[in-house]
């Protein structure tokens, strides 16, 4: 794989324009060296895309599909020296193992309980009637956050609300258009530092009413109605949002049993 190539890769990994490219770019320069394991599906969807659009991907590249493209990226793995991510956690909770369980407990209860008093100290009035009434639902996260809110979509379906639940890029990008001021967008982020989500909310109609729920206040929150934090000090046992997202949830449950009891 030449360098010029390489270069194409890092300057679509941080091209704002196509959201698409920059996910795909991205993703490949993290896993260089398992690229080559997974099929195209695989890629396309731990890239929120389609099969076809990775192989579109390749062909911007110069590249007759897929296959082109991991020859040129096994060529990479054996010319350039890479530094390889790892899951991060506590060594010395890992070590005493049930020191690492009790921080757990402690922390997930407590999580819990600082989302139970949230919750009700936050007017969410606002948003409980603007989902209520909304002609759709856009409700738009990635990854775990995704995973976590499907239960949510699909309840606001059983009691006839239009919602749409995505994460993949093309398909949110092509919604956006479509998102008029009698609806209303759901950001989730469990980081809330995800650039998609950011530069999603960048492109929607500022006039229409969007909630975030967000692992942390970012810039972001300048794009979007209104915001809820979910806290959590999980990061003192390993770098994973196994928590935030179980309080996530709990959010959701809540949310969606104060949309029930008011309104149906």
């Amino acid at each position: 794989m030449d360098t010029d190539l390489l270069k194409q890769l890092q300057i679509l990994a941080v091209d704002q324009k196509n959201l698409t490219n920059q996910t795909i770019a991205r993703y490949i320069l993290t896993n260089l060296t398992t690229i080559n394991k997974l099929t195209t599906s695989e890629i396309a969807t731990n890239c929120f895309t389609s099969a076809a659009g990775i192989i579109r991907f390749c062909q911007k590249l110069g590249l007759e599909g897929i296959n082109e493209l991991k020859f040129k990226v096994k060529y990479l793995t054996e010319h350039v020296s890479l530094d390889v991510q790892q899951f991060n956690a506590n060594k010395q909770l890992v070590h005493d193992e049930m020191a690492f369980f009790d921080k757990y407990l402690k922390i997930k209860i407590e999580s819990a309980e600082l989302l139970h008093t949230a919750f009700f100290q936050n007017d969410l009035s606002t948003l409980i009637k603007k989902i209520t009434t909304a002609k759709t639902v856009f409700i738009f996260a990635f990854n775990l956050a995704y995973n976590v809110s499907r239960n949510f979509a699909q309840r606001l379906r059983w009691i006839n609300k239009n919602v749409i639940h995505q994460n993949d890029l093309n398909s949110i990008e092509s919604y956006l258009p479509m998102i008029m001021t009698d609806d209303m967008v759901l950001y989730i982020t469990l980081s809330g530092q995800s650039n998609f989500i950011a530069a999603i909310a960048k492109q929607v109609n500022p006039d229409v009413y969007s909630f975030g729920i967000i692992g942390k206040k970012t810039a972001l929150t300048e794009h979007i109605t209104n915001y809820f934090v979910v806290n959590s000090r999980e990061n003192e046992i390993w770098d994973v949002f196994s928590i935030r997202s179980q309080t996530v949830m709990q959010f959701l449950d809540y949310l969606y049993a104060k949309i029930i009891r008011k309104y149906f």
